[in-house]
């Protein structure tokens, strides 16, 4: 008898556990072969591209305004990177680097401050306003798409060629979506989720793309957190496949500055 009702207690539990109305997913889970493809045709993006250096401006939403400044980054793929604030008169205002195992930042205006943390994945948003990790923008910026874990994938296509790639992992339901262009596999918006509500965290939006070097990459990118925007990156000029000191995504505090290639 005592078994017989333990057995009923782990039915009804699976039951509630993997019912629709918690939109979770079963232990395995699977992916569509059209979302199969999909996912093959992201990966296969700029292959090639290792590293890039490029210029631009950045605009940044605050409760004061908008605000825009020139901005220069050097990354190699997949996330080591370094970004530079440049003022009006040309002198740099914040540096912000992650080598793969450290963040670092750098403020050189009032007296200027330094932080170094054992974490290569630092959020930008206290610092930018953009609500993304330093580690996802090589990525972004080189035209790939980074994929949250997940252990299910389906593809959903409207009659007018708009396709949706939804990746969902277990017990958290929905982690990201992909918007295509019509058509294309081309990404014209990324969503992440990081609740059940079922409502986005941060989206990326990619307004454009140009061919550099044979490589096409997003020239005007769109930052949202929530259903607000956070900044928008414009980019100018782009250098594809450089060489790039390693040293040079490792800051240094002010008095300990050494010159890095």
């Amino acid at each position: 008898m005592i078994r017989l009702r333990l057995a009923v207690i782990m039915a009804l539990a699976i039951i509630l556990l993997n019912g629709c109305a918690f939109n979770l997913i079963k232990p395995g889970g699977s992916v569509t072969p059209e979302a199969a493809r999909a996912i093959e045709a992201i990966g296969l993006r700029n292959t090639t591209l290792q590293s890039l250096k490029g210029l631009g401006k950045i605009v940044v939403s605050t409760k004061t305004g908008k605000n825009s400044m020139r901005i220069a980054w050097m990354c190699v793929l997949p996330e080591k990177a370094r970004f530079e604030l440049i003022a009006p008169g040309g002198f740099p205002v914040l540096s912000v680097s992650t080598d793969g195992k450290y963040s670092y930042m750098l403020a050189h205006a009032n007296g200027s401050s330094f932080q170094k943390v054992r974490d290569k994945r630092i959020n930008l948003e206290k610092l930018t306003g953009i609500p993304f990790e330093i580690g996802d923008l090589p990525q972004i910026l080189a035209g790939k798409v980074p994929l949250a874990k997940y252990n299910a994938a389906e593809l959903c296509c409207e009659q007018n060629g708009s396709c949706v790639l939804t990746l969902k992992r277990t017990w958290h339901g929905i982690v990201e979506k992909i918007y295509f262009e019509k058509n294309s596999y081309r990404p014209k918006m990324i969503e992440f989720f990081n609740s059940g509500d079922g409502l986005p965290s941060s989206r990326i939006r990619f307004n454009g793309f140009k061919a550099f070097k044979g490589f096409e990459v997003p020239t005007v990118i769109t930052f949202e957190s929530g259903i607000k925007m956070a900044g928008m990156l414009k980019v100018q000029r782009l250098w594809p496949n450089v060489k790039i000191n390693e040293n040079a995504f490792i800051l240094s505090p002010p008095d300990e500055d050494i010159s890095r290639e």
